[in-house]
């Protein structure tokens, strides 16, 4: 019950942010995409399942932003979700040079992944916005590593 309160959590708090991003600047939501961040640090600190959960949930949340087919961003979350729980308990990546570089490949996947079912489903290269999207994955492994920080220096206030 514990793990589903945090995917809903996370799910929440990454649909509020996108809001504000939205209300901020149009462009925001297409550099930052706050169900990515929530995806990554739930499938890193919580595991494979938690993190495929939490991708089919941000991902079913993330599509009532789109205009497209519904489930287009669950199929592309929940591989990402199981990816940061599973890759993380097999190497090390916890230096934050090394957890900045597996959030950036995992997001960049991501939005491979997003980019081919967009274009297998609609018959058409999906719209990258002039490229602003392609900063995406950079901007969610900053935001995720920024995340992970806070954890850990919340968790280690919680153990003393």
């Amino acid at each position: 019950m514990r793990r589903a309160a945090e995917v809903g959590g996370g799910a929440i708090a990454a649909f509020l942010v996108m809001t504000l991003l939205a209300k901020v600047h149009p462009l925001a939501g297409l550099v930052l995409n706050p169900f990515v961040v929530a995806v990554l640090l739930l499938g890193l600190i919580r595991g494979e399942v938690v993190g495929s959960v939490a991708g089919a949930v941000c991902g079913l949340v993330a599509d009532t932003f789109s205009l497209g087919l519904f489930g287009i961003a669950g199929l592309a979350l929940t591989p990402m979700g199981f990816g940061a729980g599973f890759i993380s308990r097999k190497i090390n990546v916890w230096a934050a040079s090394r957890l900045f570089v597996f959030f950036f490949f995992l997001a960049a996947a991501e939005l491979v992944l997003w980019g081919g079912l967009t274009a297998l489903v609609f018959g058409r290269a999906a719209s990258w916005s002039g490229g602003v999207v392609l900063v995406q994955p950079a901007a969610n492994a900053l935001a995720a590593l920024g995340g992970h920080r806070l954890f850990e220096k919340v968790r280690a206030g919680h153990e003393r």
